[in-house]
C-alpha cells in the first residue's frame, strides 16, 4: 500500500454495453435514465417466454463468466463450471471465459412475477468465474427484469413503469 493510504488497492472488472459493431460503449452521462447504475452492468429486460442471447467478450485480465440468477440454461449457458457425475469438472469456455475470449449465452426467460407479484421482477446477472462473491465484489454484475408475458413494450420494457430504479445492495 501507498503510504497515508489505509488498506489495498481493489481492482475492477466491469460489464459495458456495447453497439451491434462493438465500437460504440454504452453512454451514461450526467441527466441520463441510468446514470444511477454506476458501476453495475447494462440493464437487461426480458418478457416471461424470452430467449436472450448475449455476448461476452472479456476484456478484463482475469477469467469472467456470465449467469443469470433464475434464468434457464444448459451447461454451455450457466456461466459456471459444473461436477459431472463421474466427479470430473466440466471444462467449458464459457464456465470461466479467458482474458481476450468471448461466448455467446444463450438463456431461457421460463418464470417470471409470481401470481401475487407486480407485472415486473428484478434480479441479477453477475460472473461466477472465481466465485458469486469474488466476481461480483470486483464489479461483475448487473441488473435483469423480467415482466410479465404481454406487459412489456417493444423494447421489452415494463409497459406499466413510469421510471424504473435500480438500486443493488
Amino acid at each position: 500500500p501507498k503510504k497515508g493510504l489505509i488498506g489495498r488497492k481493489y481492482w475492477k472488472c466491469l460489464y459495458v454495453g456495447y453497439d451491434s459493431t462493438w465500437t460504440i460503449s454504452e453512454n451514461r452521462p450526467e441527466g441520463s435514465p441510468w446514470q444511477h447504475l454506476g458501476q453495475l452492468g447494462p440493464i437487461i429486460h426480458a418478457e416471461e417466454g424470452d430467449t436472450v442471447v448475449v455476448e461476452l467478450r472479456n476484456r478484463c485480465s482475469l477469467d469472467v463468466s456470465l449467469h443469470a440468477q433464475i434464468a434457464g440454461a444448459d451447461k454451455d449457458n450457466a456461466g459456471f463450471r459444473y461436477k459431472d457425475a463421474d466427479g470430473t469438472i466440466t471444462e467449458r469456455a464459457a464456465s470461466a471465459d479467458a482474458p481476450g475470449g468471448s461466448h455467446t449465452y444463450t438463456w431461457h426467460i421460463i418464470e417470471g412475477p409470481g401470481p401475487r407479484d407486480p407485472h415486473s421482477i428484478g434480479t441479477i446477472y453477475y460472473s461466477m468465474a472465481s466465485g458469486m462473491v469474488a466476481d461480483t465484489y470486483m464489479g461483475l454484475k448487473g441488473p435483469l427484469v423480467i415482466t410479465r408475458r404481454g406487459y412489456a413494450d417493444e423494447h421489452g420494457r415494463p409497459r406499466d413503469v413510469d421510471q424504473e430504479l435500480v438500486i443493488l445492495f
